[in-house]
């Protein structure tokens, strides 16, 4: 991970995996594997640093890479930036500074999920890529 300009996990870990020191200044952070309570995939140090935006604040407080952190007392609500759909919206500014360290703590969202998918449904038809599958017979 050293060097990387984006890190993205997506694991069921208990304990830490990802080290404070191995996080450079600029680097983006999408931390998805944390979605029940005591998940936790990052150093809290990286949490304490970083900028942070959950999907859903009432979600993650408990489920998602903060709740450790917050339940330890290693931060508090007051030190989430924001929920990601005020920067997507422009109300909440991202990345402030090119140094700054950006996390994006997301546990999943069904409404995200209903938006998206048909999108990218409509582009894999439009690129002649996948395989279409009924999941349900009828």
């Amino acid at each position: 991970m050293r060097g990387a300009d984006v890190v993205v996990t997506v694991t069921p870990a208990r304990d830490p995996i990802v080290m404070d020191g191995w996080i450079a200044p600029g680097t983006h952070i999408a931390a998805l594997g944390a979605d029940k309570s005591g998940d936790q995939e990052l150093d809290p140090k990286i949490v304490q640093r970083a900028r942070v935006f959950v999907d859903d604040i009432r979600q993650c407080r408990t489920d998602g890479e903060i709740n450790v952190p917050l339940a330890q007392g290693q931060i508090s609500e007051a030190d989430i930036a924001g929920e990601i759909g005020e920067v997507v919206t422009g109300r909440n500014p991202g990345r402030r500074s090119a140094g700054e360290i950006t996390l994006f703590d997301s546990t999943g969202i069904a409404l995200q999920d209903s938006a998206t998918v048909p999108l990218e449904y409509e582009r894999a038809l439009a690129a002649g890529v996948g395989i279409e599958k009924k999941m349900i017979s009828t």
